[in-house]
């Protein structure tokens, strides 16, 4: 009878043994970074739906109430998009204070006015920077995140492509309050002065210029009419019927 000569039994070295491990985990973080863009989405895509209900059925009385309520102006609290924050936001199911709408129909913004700055504030729409702001009065600022998502369409990404002349919108319910772009700047994150009253009654509206975040792009205007929403012509107000292009 013939036997077969056993082959010797190969040795693996601790660092092949290390490079494979690597490797699996490599493989799975890929994975996971796929699979988590569709839920991130997803999510996303759900609290636009939420925020369109609540907006839907507010009222001028639901303005006051939230203009009353107490908001946080924590910069320092503000975290950038992520599966984290847009999970909190969603965890969170209490009504955000809105208190308007704003809309720049040239480059596709149609957003919720929410009280104060915070996570959940800027996952929904433009939140106010500074309290006891009035809309039509003095420097009106409101800040939004810049996302690369979907073509740089939601919430302040589409800043990129604001000019001078073009018009903001914004209304309380009450009164639409017209802004006419005068600037479109860059400046350093550390440049707080944007936020200071010039005496004049403008709009700054501020956001990142990308994803990096190193800079900031800051859009202003100056106020040029205010009407009774009554009043407004019909295409100035199909511009507040626009859809969110919101988180």
């Amino acid at each position: 009878m013939l036997y077969k000569k056993e082959r010797p039994v190969k040795k693996v070295s601790k660092l092949e043994i290390a490079r494979y491990v690597v490797s699996v985990i490599l493989l799975i973080a890929g994975i996971a970074l796929i699979a988590t863009q569709p839920i991130k989405q997803t999510l996303m895509k759900q609290q636009s739906e939420t925020t369109k209900s609540e907006l839907k059925t507010l009222t001028p009385e639901d303005v006051k109430s939230a203009e009353n309520s107490n908001a946080s102006y924590d910069y320092d609290a503000v975290h950038s998009i992520s599966l984290e924050t847009i999970l909190a936001a969603q965890k969170n199911k209490s009504k955000a204070p809105m208190i308007g709408e704003i809309a720049i129909p040239d480059v596709g913004i149609n957003l919720p006015i929410v009280k104060g700055v915070s996570d959940d504030n800027l996952l929904v729409g433009a939140a106010t920077m500074k309290p006891g702001q009035e809309m039509g009065v003095g420097n009106y600022t409101l800040a939004s995140h810049y996302s690369d998502a979907y073509d740089e369409t939601l919430l302040f990404a589409p800043l990129i492509r604001a000019k001078a002349g073009m018009k903001i919108y914004l209304t309380d319910l009450s009164k639409v309050y017209t802004y006419e772009i005068t600037s479109v700047t860059l400046v350093e994150p550390t440049a707080v002065e944007v936020l200071d009253e010039t005496g004049e009654n403008i709009i700054t509206l501020v956001t990142c210029n990308d994803m990096s975040a190193t800079q900031r792009r800051i859009v202003r205007g100056k106020l040029v009419s205010v009407q009774n929403t009554s009043d407004v012509s019909s295409d100035v107000a199909s511009h507040f019927e626009a859809e969110f292009k919101t988180y």
